[in-house]
Formats: structure tokens, C-alpha cells, sequence
């Protein structure tokens, strides 16, 4: 499922077939794609032709990234630099970048935007609010440079 910053229905797809299917775990690719984890009892719809020896056998699935249309949006996403990762109190946020503000956004795992803000580069930010969890991290240059990275905050 991919839904907006508003919480609007972008795109679903269901995986699997039709007995127990479970994924339980996901995460961004290099490519901007997604990678799942999870288990399937079934043998047909995604998995048809499947002996499903063990009941429960445990699949990986490569997801394809989105095609990017706009061609002032970058196609490729470089890393932030993030430390400690994970967090308790506080994380550093920077971006190889020599401009000093960047627009930071931090996204929970359902897309929900968690923080807005313009920052300054080479910044720290207080996690202390942050329930545990994974966030996404995006950080944007006004010359329309785009950051990404993932941060674990921890009790």
C-alpha cells in the first residue's frame, strides 16, 4: 500500500494466495524499490506452482521501484549520514551537501510525516519525542538535491 502525506489511497497490491499469507517485514532497496519478508501457506495466486514443502515456507520478495515521470525529480536519492543509528535522545543529521539548510521530513513506516522542517545542515535532532520505531528520513536542497536514510529510534 502506498498512500499520501493526506492519507489518500495511492496504490495497493496484495501478495500471495488464498490460505495464511504474513509479511512482516520491509525496506528500501538502493534502487528506491522495496524489499519483503514473510511466510505463505498457500501454492497458488503469486505462488502458484509452489510445492510449499515446510507450510509455512518463508519468502523474500524484490519489489520494483516507482517510475519517476518528472523530470526535475532526481531519479536517484544519495544517503544521509545519520548517527547514533540507532537513537535515544538524539540523532545527527547530515547531508553531503555544501549548502547549510536542507527541508527535513521523518516518516513513519505508514508514510505518516512525523516532522516537517527546514534545518540546518550537519544538524542534531531530538528523538526523545519519537515513539520506537523505524523513520524515514528525507532531507531536500533548495537546488532540489534529494537525501535519504532510515532511523531506529530505541527507548
Amino acid at each position: 500500500v502506498k498512500i499520501s502525506n493526506t492519507g489518500e489511497l495511492i496504490w495497493q497490491k496484495p501478495y500471495g494466495g488464498t490460505k495464511d499469507d504474513n509479511g512482516f517485514a520491509i525496506d528500501n532497496t538502493t534502487d528506491n524499490g522495496f524489499i519483503m519478508a514473510g511466510y505463505s501457506w498457500s501454492n497458488d495466486g503469486d505462488l502458484s506452482g509452489s510445492l510449499n514443502r515446510g507450510k509455512a515456507d518463508f519468502w523474500i520478495a524484490k519489489l520494483s521501484p516507482e517510475s519517476i515521470s518528472s523530470q526535475n525529480t532526481p531519479h536517484t536519492a544519495e544517503t544521509l549520514q545519520i548517527s547514533p543509528n540507532p537513537a535515544r535522545q538524539y540523532a545527527n543529521i547530515e547531508v553531503p551537501t555544501q549548502e547549510n539548510s536542507v527541508f527535513v521530513t521523518l516518516s513513519d513506516l505508514l508514510g505518516r510525516i512525523v516532522l516537517a522542517q527546514e534545518m540546518e545542515n550537519h544538524t542534531t535532532l531530538n528523538t526523545a519525542g519519537l515513539n520506537p520505531g523505524v523513520y524515514f528520513v528525507t532531507a531536500k536542497t533548495d537546488t532540489g538535491q534529494v537525501f535519504r536514510g532510515k532511523l531506529e529510534k530505541i527507548p
